[in-house]
């Protein structure tokens, strides 16, 4: 059964390296490969094929290889193994396997560019290095949609799903909120995140139709305010 590796340190090495953690499950260990998970399949269902599709396909092919327990081998939480570990062999062969899913998840010109690099984690710094969009830009471009985008003729679900869409490809420009207390149940930190959620509600029912006006002024009234998602169920019962 294949083990957990330690963090590759040049400074350790034959008997001064830590012993390897055993895992008991196979299922939890990112060297256990599945019959299902060989090299030919497809993980996703649309190529990489430039700027245009790269945000939606990151995010496919990070959920991709974390349902098969193989986004390690990329974000880098998983380091390469010195050839002399005893887990190097399946490390190889799950690398191997990934660079081969990665490369059937780009279009052929992308594939030729990434072909000769060694490990699955390099292919993704250099396709994220080669499509990853300035942030600034494009944070800017994401907000002037957020401001522009009313209900019009949409549906109140597909106004929402526009919306929340926007939202999230926004949060994936921006850096995360951090506090210097490093405290998760941090005040402040729930204060920042409780105001963006009433900025989204207010921007949601501000671009409303004018048909919704009264359900909107009633919303408003409502203390403490609803969250987001009931804040559309309660505009989708009035719709219809």
């Amino acid at each position: 059964m294949a083990t957990i590796p330690e963090v590759r340190n040049p400074s350790l090495s034959g008997e001064n390296r830590p012993p390897a953690a055993t895992l008991q499950d196979p299922n939890s260990n990112p060297l256990y490969v599945h019959n299902a998970d060989h090299a030919g399949i497809s993980l996703v269902s649309e190529k990489l094929a430039g700027l245009g599709n790269f945000n939606t396909w990151r995010r496919s092919m990070l959920m991709a290889l974390g349902a098969r327990n193989k986004a390690v081998f990329v974000n880098g939480t998983y380091r390469e193994l010195a050839e002399d570990h005893p887990d190097y062999q399946s490390w190889s062969r799950c690398n191997n396997i990934v660079c081969t899913w990665i490369v059937n998840a780009v279009e052929k010109k992308i594939a030729k560019s990434i072909m000769y690099l060694d490990t699955a984690r390099q292919m993704w710094l250099d396709i994220h290095d080669q499509f990853k969009q300035s942030d600034g830009p494009r944070t800017a471009e994401i907000k002037q949609q957020i401001f522009a985008e009313v209900q019009g003729s949409q549906s109140i679900s597909d106004y929402y799903t526009k919306l929340k869409q926007l939202w999230e490809e926004l949060k994936n420009h921006e850096s995360p909120y951090t506090c210097c207390c490093g405290r998760p149940d941090c005040v402040s930190l729930k204060r920042i995140v409780d105001r963006e959620e009433q900025d989204h509600i207010l921007k949601f029912l501000t671009g409303l139709n004018d048909t919704f006006t009264t359900t909107r002024g009633q919303i408003l009234m409502m203390e403490p305010r609803p969250n987001i998602s009931k804040v559309f169920n309660l505009v989708s019962q009035e719709e219809r």
